[in-house]
């Protein structure tokens, strides 16, 4: 019986056209996601400064102090162009690139637990900012995070 169905043209046309169809969404949104992941990967191959390096202490995030909590909010560059930190609660990792002047994160997963709700809210903030994140000034031992309108999102000193 099935045999018999896919060999009117029709049926078969009509099959391939929805299994397009949804294989094309698929793509679409995942290509859509991994947009920065991708810029990343090809400036990571150009890039070769990364001041950013090491490990910073998290301080503010889109105006909310990330100090006052019993977990140390953190950031790390790697020379490989991974991040990863602790946004106050939950762990959070990626991809990045700086090439002294401008900082894009790759696709950033993290950690789904739950916490007081100042806590959460900062957190928030925190990730927010990694999201907003455009362009960054690095003076010795603190980093300024900025979004695309030149604005403040995150403040870093080095651990």
């Amino acid at each position: 019986m099935i045999k018999n169905y896919f060999k009117t043209p029709l049926a078969l046309i009509a099959l391939m056209s929805v299994t397009a169809t949804g294989c094309f969404s698929i793509i679409a949104s995942e290509s859509s996601k991994s947009n920065n992941t991708s810029k990343v990967q090809k400036v990571q191959k150009e890039n070769t400064s990364h001041t950013l390096q090491g490990e910073w202490l998290i301080t503010k995030a889109n105006d909310v102090k990330t100090t006052k909590y019993e977990g140390d909010a953190s950031l790390t560059f790697s020379a490989d162009g991974r991040a990863n930190g602790r946004a106050v609660v939950n762990g959070f990792f990626g991809d990045y690139v700086f090439d002294g002047k401008n900082i894009l994160f790759g696709h950033v997963g993290a950690t789904k637990m739950m916490g007081p709700e100042e806590e959460m809210k900062a957190e928030s903030a925190i990730l927010q900012a990694i999201n907003d994140a455009k362009s960054a000034t690095v003076n010795a031992d603190k980093a300024t995070i900025y979004d695309s309108k030149g604005k403040v999102v995150m403040t870093l000193e080095k651990k």
